[in-house]
């Protein structure tokens, strides 16, 4: 079993200011700083293997993101936007940008699904989160694929290379989506080319009104026929989606919350 939630008011105001502060809390206390790399960034090579690690216990981390040309990006920015903020390296952050509403929809149709779905992908172009870390966890003859908030690009190259590297098929038993459910981390060729049936969606909406609709219509046009996809809240962002007759068509079911859950789903993996 697994648990996954995240409440927006807290999660997504993370930026610049919350790394450095971790960063100075490490040295400050002294803890080991990705004492796996031996101090160094934590990174998927150009070539050669992609990175693994067993934890106590057994289960096993295989790294999917970033690449070292993701975090060069991103250095020559950092200090930059920070100050762009108005802030202080090392004592503040960046501001919150929240993509634009969408306009309000009514019940999603057969058509409505097919187009979106069928949108051109245009991918995130955000340097922040093509340096986000994703990685594959296999425990007990199950795998999980956690995305974090990585670029689908970089996860498509990742599972390519692990597929050529082990000879397995790409199947896994639940998908955490990337950057909760945005249209522009979840290309349909990433949908097309994992098998899974448990699709873990983790937003309330609030901020961003994730997910958007086309990451859910391209899991549901491509992905494995009957499959679930979990949602931790209710929200209208994800409501539209609970349609029994689209449901039916596509071959797909929801899972919502109940009241008391407050963003917190227990997924049960068996």
């Amino acid at each position: 079993p697994a648990n996954f939630g995240e409440n927006d008011d807290v999660t997504e105001i993370l930026g610049a200011k919350q790394g450095e502060r971790f960063s100075q809390a490490l040295i400050d206390l002294k803890w080991p700083w990705n004492k796996q790399y031996r101090g160094h960034p934590v990174v998927i090579p150009n070539d050669n293997e992609l990175p693994t690690h067993t934890l106590k216990g057994g289960m096993k981390i295989t790294l999917l993101s970033p690449t070292w040309q993701a975090l060069e990006a991103l250095r020559p920015t950092w200090e930059k936007e920070v100050r762009d903020a108005g802030l202080i390296p090392g004592e503040a952050g960046l501001p919150e940008v929240a993509e634009p509403d969408e306009d309000e929809f009514g019940p999603l149709t057969k058509d409505d699904v097919n187009a979106l779905a069928d949108d051109a992908f245009k991918g995130d172009k955000s340097d922040a989160n093509r340096s986000s870390i994703a990685f594959l966890a296999e425990f007990g003859g199950k795998r999980v694929l956690f995305t974090g908030d990585a670029h689908s690009d970089v996860i498509e190259s990742s599972l390519h290379r692990l597929q050529a590297e082990t000879g397995d098929n790409l199947e896994v038993d639940a998908f955490k989506i990337s950057h909760h459910g945005s249209k522009g981390t979840l290309s349909p060729e990433l949908v097309r080319m994992v098998k899974c049936p448990i699709y873990l969606i983790s937003t309330s909406g609030a901020r961003h009104h994730h997910p958007n609709r086309e990451a859910i219509a391209r899991i549901v046009k491509f992905a494995t026929p009957g499959k679930e996809i979990v949602f931790n809240y209710r929200s209208e962002a994800n409501a539209p989606w609970d349609q029994p007759r689209l449901k039916a068509h596509f071959n797909y079911a929801t899972r919502y919350p109940n009241a008391a859950q407050d963003g917190t789903m227990r997924v049960d993996i068996l």
